[in-house]
């Protein structure tokens, strides 16, 4: 029993981080629905990524985009009753006492839902008709990577929300020079203003639901590097950017709310400016590179993802896509490393929408494609 105990815990600890490949999740087709999109985040940011073709989608949040605003829910009086409530409790007349408390103690229903930022769509001419496809997500550096071939050439798209330069990096790259040509677009459900500038693509609006309650005012930023080829500004359907015949194309976002400024008992600034906020980020995360913003990536994230390392064994099934795999246990059929994975994934799906400094993983975690999410992505003590 020692002997278990020694290797069991050795094995949570990290110690077999090593030894254990990288858990990773793979799909030989792109993700039909959101369901099945990759998650990447950072604790403060996430996006969902799609893997398509001829089209990515690349569905963003921050955790602090909220409808609704602050409000003082304490009931006034509602002492008086108490008495009272736990009188008729005591003589078993519990629909009685209910129907008090929930007069009497209850606030008005005030919870509003967390919304999406809004997306990213990459349109790629001429990739319909793509071959050798892959699209994956490795647990341990928290990067998606699709890649897949049209005609000769193989492409490569890497994107990862990036902790210590807070922004989310789509990576598109070729292996052969010249060869990658992009038109990128944002857009949101609601009322947005979406407007370009330079290599910069702004998108702004505030939550609200049906027009009323509204919350937190919101900004994200996306800009665009290229190397080789060249860029232009299109206004054809909305603002976009147009990367055409270029080496690599890097797209980095990043996105603010006046959240803390709403905040109760915080010094509130003369006007909060989401959109500068963003601009920053983002313009710091430019100067630094997708080289460095890809190793501070994944260094950061191991050190949260090697804390634990699991492994049962079975690492041959890995060759085969991860929705296979599952279909096999499914008919029951044995995959202990798929069961590893599970286990892995879960932390990965916490250390990317909670981390120090953000706020806490609501129903969703971060992920969230609503305007109007099913029990508001909100916070819950006796669920999920």
């Amino acid at each position: 029993m020692r002997v278990f105990i020694a290797l069991f815990v050795s094995v949570l600890t990290g110690l077999a981080t090593a030894q254990d490949p990288s858990p990773t999740l793979w799909y030989g087709k792109p993700a039909k629905n959101w369901n099945q999109a990759l998650p990447v985040g950072n604790g403060r940011l996430g996006a969902m990524v799609f893997g398509g073709t001829a089209t990515e989608r690349v569905q963003c949040n921050v955790d602090s985009l909220w409808a609704g605003s602050p409000v003082d829910r304490d009931r006034q009086g509602a002492k008086v009753h108490l008495g009272k409530a736990r009188e008729l409790l005591f003589a078993g007349k519990y629909r009685a006492a209910g129907d008090l408390v929930q007069k009497q103690f209850m606030s008005e229903r005030w919870v509003r839902s967390h919304q999406t930022l809004g997306e990213i769509e990459l349109t790629f001419a001429g990739h319909e008709q793509a071959t050798n496809y892959r699209r994956e997500l490795n647990l341990r550096d928290g990067i998606v990577k699709v890649t897949y071939q049209v005609g000769d050439t193989t492409f490569t798209r890497e994107v990862f929300a990036q902790a210590q330069d807070d922004v989310i990096v789509v990576h598109v790259t070729a292996d052969k020079p010249g060869a990658v040509s992009v038109r990128a677009t944002m857009g949101r459900k609601g009322p947005v203003e979406v407007e370009s500038d330079g290599p910069m693509l702004f998108l702004q609006g505030r939550a609200n639901q049906g027009k009323k309650h509204e919350g937190t005012s919101f900004a994200s930023v996306l800009w665009v590097m290229h190397d080789g080829g060249k860029l232009a500004q299109e206004a054809v359907d909305g603002p976009a950017l147009q990367v055409e015949k270029a080496n690599a194309v890097t797209f980095l976002l990043a996105a603010a709310t006046d959240f803390e400024a709403m905040r109760p008992g915080k010094k509130k600034p003369l006007k909060p400016k989401p959109k500068l906020e963003a601009l920053m980020d983002v313009s710091l995360a430019a100067a630094i590179g997708i080289g460095d913003l890809r190793r501070r990536q994944v260094s950061e994230h191991r050190r949260w993802f090697d804390r634990v390392a699991l492994d049962l064994g079975g690492h041959d099934k890995r060759a085969l896509p991860t929705d296979e795999r599952l279909a096999l246990v499914k008919k029951g059929g044995a995959d202990p490393d798929l069961l590893a994975t599970y286990f892995q994934f879960g932390r990965y799906l916490l250390i990317g929408s909670s981390r120090p400094g953000t706020l806490p993983a609501n129903l969703q975690g971060i992920w969230n494609q609503h305007i109007d999410a099913p029990w508001n992505a909100d916070y819950h003590i006796n669920i999920n």
